[in-house]
């Protein structure tokens, strides 16, 4: 389909005008024209030389820069596509550099760049300016800067399938910029997750000088709309979302209890999060020597998040317990990753001597784990290895379970 050009040439085939060298060597054509009659021979002359300068600079945009040439008084959109037009020319068509990186975030709330209370269910999810407007995307032939005047909003579906992951990108629809979601990642199993490689997959790279975007054909969705047959390289990844347990929605939780998740990660522009999960139950005692989730509820644990292979988790686990028969009573806890059976890292460890009636402490598990891509499931382990343990200490004021990191 041609590209929409609205700068048509005037008076191409009009006999009615004035010759260049009576143009040229009509004195109002250097001093203007007088009060009074204006020839129509002349004003067809002054019309399509005008006009011929407006249709070959959006005969240019149509051809370099791959856009329409709207007449719609937007002046800003023009002259960005005209840019990018001379930029592909200057550079026989390769791609230029980037004109920087996206200035926003993916959010769950719109128009606020880091909720500061849980979003759970979301449908929407909000692509907002933060540190400034700038939305880059190529157009298959350069690079180009559209600003964002407010937040761009991308509507689930089915197809961000239950427990899954898909990747937010933004592209052109037409003129505009869009953003929607692309095709479900490989493996979604916590410790394993792949996006896939080749035709069909949401597979990203660095195609056009740095800025990660689609790596083949993608078709993108949001809500009733399918943005089909993007080429490789002109949809630019924006961040990723965890789909929760009902397809087509996705939560954030700041709030302390079981089966936490942050599920909106973003490629730019990240900032600090914190994930708090831990049991309500009082307390509870244990007397097998082997790890397994604190108070059997493998719901004590939370789920980290990352789209790229960028990020560190501060892991930690901090727990009172209390001793009330003495015994040489030991009370250990650890951090599973995506185990229940197997601490990783420190283990928190306390024990009791024989001669003392009661006890007390805080037991504290550490764990830095090093970057890996898209889920992980952390969960709260416990341990009784001297097969006798005095009670476990729950509730928000005495256990917690804690993930910081970026997203």
């Amino acid at each position: 389909m041609p590209l929409q050009n609205d700068f048509i040439l005037f008076g191409s085939t009009a006999s009615n005008i004035d010759s260049q060298a009576a143009y040229a060597a009509d004195t109002n054509t250097a001093n203007g024209r007088p009060s009074g009659t204006f020839p129509s021979n002349v004003f067809n002359k002054i019309a399509r030389q005008s006009s011929y300068a407006s249709s070959a600079l959006a005969q240019l945009i149509n051809t370099y820069a791959v856009q329409g040439a709207i007449d719609n008084g937007n002046l800003t959109q023009f002259t960005n596509n005209l840019v990018a037009a001379i930029q592909a020319i200057a550079t026989s068509g390769a791609p230029v550099a980037p004109p920087g990186l996206p200035g926003g975030r993916l959010t769950l709330t719109t128009g606020v760049p880091l909720i500061g209370s849980d979003v759970t269910g979301s449908t929407v999810v909000y692509y907002t300016p933060f540190n400034n407007a700038s939305f880059p995307l190529f157009n298959g032939a350069a690079w180009t800067n559209p600003q964002l005047s407010g937040d761009l909003s991308l509507s689930l579906t089915a197809a961000a399938a239950a427990n899954d992951i898909v990747d937010v990108f933004g592209t052109f629809s037409s003129s505009t910029p869009v953003i929607g979601f692309g095709p479900v990642w490989a493996t979604n199993t916590p410790g394993s997750c792949a996006r896939g490689t080749g035709a069909g997959t949401t597979q990203i790279s660095r195609v056009n000088n740095g800025i990660w975007a689609n790596a083949n054909t993608i078709t993108l969705i949001n809500g009733g709309t399918n943005y089909a047959s993007i080429p490789a390289g002109q949809a630019t990844y924006l961040g990723s979302l965890a789909i929760d347990s009902v397809a087509g929605q996705t939560s954030c939780y700041v709030s302390y209890g079981q089966n936490r998740k942050w599920g909106v990660w973003n490629a730019y522009n990240r900032l600090d999060i914190a994930l708090q999960a831990g049991d309500g139950t009082s307390s509870w005692g244990y007397g097998t020597a082997a790890w397994r989730n604190s108070n059997g509820n493998s719901a004590n644990s939370l789920l980290t998040f990352t789209g790229l292979p960028v990020e560190f988790l501060a892991l930690n686990f901090v727990q009172a317990v209390t001793g009330n028969n003495g015994g040489g009573i030991i009370h250990l806890n650890g951090i599973g990753i995506n185990s229940s059976s197997s601490p990783s890292g420190k283990a928190g460890f306390s024990i009791a001597s024989g001669t003392q009636a009661t006890s007390g402490g805080d037991l504290v598990a550490k764990f830095n784990a090093p970057p890996s891509l898209g889920l992980n499931q952390i969960f709260a382990l416990e341990n009784a290895l001297s097969g006798v343990s005095g009670p476990y200490q729950g509730t928000s004021e005495f256990m917690l379970l804690s993930a910081a990191y970026t997203a």
